[in-house]
């Protein structure tokens, strides 16, 4: 009774912390459901983050922009679209002040 092991949905899986590179990108592939989980992982790495961007839909766009671990050009290119959830960035206040001209590098639109 006591070694009964729960098992993790794939949904579960796709947003946790402790999930292998490796395994997130297979979550990714097995549908938009997935991959948009994944998208907002805070794990999930940045070149994947790009993959996913470039081949996702607006939710799957809208999860990346908010991702901490998205690489800065791409939460710039997408902060047009996403200002919400780019303002919300919790990385945000760090990319701050490690590059103080950041937002200039915005559209004026964005801004």
């Amino acid at each position: 009774m006591g070694s009964e092991k729960k098992k993790i949905t794939p949904r579960a899986e796709a947003g946790m912390d402790t999930t292998p590179a490796g395994r997130l990108r297979e979550l990714a592939v097995e549908s938009k459901a997935l991959a948009q989980v994944v998208a907002g992982n805070p794990t999930a790495p940045g070149d994947l983050l790009e993959k996913l961007a470039s081949q996702g839909g607006p939710a799957i766009q809208r999860a990346v922009a908010g991702n901490p671990n998205a690489p800065v050009g791409l939460l710039l290119k997408l902060a047009k679209s996403y200002p919400a959830e780019f303002c919300g960035n919790p990385a945000l206040d760090l990319l701050l002040l490690e590059t103080p001209d950041l937002l200039m590098r915005l559209d004026r639109e964005t801004l």
